[in-house]
């Protein structure tokens, strides 16, 4: 999560584990505390965030995602192969 923060410059206030502890979860995201130990990101909605560039592969880190929504931003680019190998992602 940090690379993503990075790279598109997120001026949310990110800092630490984004599932722990669960009632400080960081807004556009929610996670899976009952099918995972440590609490695992499950979703992340990003759309209409201002982002720019390319789509990240960094994305792919989060193995357990299966819902990523970058709609209404200025993205450009293919779509990293990394992310079609998330068995999990099942709404992109």
């Amino acid at each position: 999560m940090a690379a993503i923060k990075t790279k598109y410059k997120v001026m949310k206030n990110w800092m630490g584990d984004p599932c722990v502890p669960n009632n400080m979860v960081w807004d556009t995201l929610t996670c899976d505390y009952a099918n995972a130990s440590p609490p695992r990101v499950r979703s992340i909605n990003m759309s209409s965030n201002r982002l720019s560039g390319d789509i990240s592969s960094s994305f792919a880190s989060l193995e357990n995602i299966q819902y990523l929504n970058l709609s209404n931003n200025n993205l450009i680019g293919s779509i990293p192969y990394a992310l079609s190998q998330l068995k999990s992602l099942t709404v992109l």
